[in-house]
């Protein structure tokens, strides 16, 4: 007659990898920095110091370090791989952006 409802919870040894989460954290830090640079340098009219420059590439440094932390993630077993490829993603897209600007910067 009744009939029992299969139980949806699945449990697994899986965990969110560590690694994954600070490349993430790299990569919006280096987006934050970016954001943050581009609004003080159109205040000063594209005339910034070379403090404008070393934080940025400081934050290029960032990116380029999230990029390695998060492939290293992406070997890891036993893990969600949603912080991994996030933070990979992220950071190989800002780390091209800050390439364009700087060969930009070199050109014109």
């Amino acid at each position: 007659m009744f009939k029992l409802k299969k139980s949806n919870f699945m449990f697994s040894n899986r965990n969110h990898s560590k690694k994954g989460m600070l490349s993430t954290a790299l990569g919006v830090l280096s987006i934050i920095v970016l954001i943050i640079l581009s609004i003080l340098s159109s205040t000063s009219g594209g005339n910034g110091n070379m403090l404008f420059g070393g934080i940025g590439l400081s934050a290029l440094i960032f990116s380029i370090g999230g990029l390695i932390i998060g492939m290293q993630s992406l070997n890891e077993e036993e893990v969600y791989y949603s912080f991994p490829v996030v933070g990979t993603s992220l950071n190989t897209i800002i780390f091209v952006v800050y390439i364009i600007i700087y060969i930009m910067g070199i050109l014109l």
